[in-house]
């Protein structure tokens, strides 16, 4: 999703959080490179953690 329609998105939603992954592709999701893999495991994890946590 492009930058402007995901931030648009993230603000008309409440109680969220805007991850934003450097060098992601959806057109070749396999080449994402290790910070890209860092970022991604990152936003999974706070995700995670907020929903067993509520």
């Amino acid at each position: 999703m492009p930058f402007n329609k995901s931030h648009a998105l993230s603000q008309a939603i409440s109680e969220n959080e805007l991850f934003l992954i450097d060098g992601s592709s959806h057109i070749n999701p396999r080449a994402v490179g290790v910070i890209c893999q860092l970022q991604l495991t990152d936003a999974i994890q706070t995700s995670l953690g907020r929903r067993t946590s509520r």
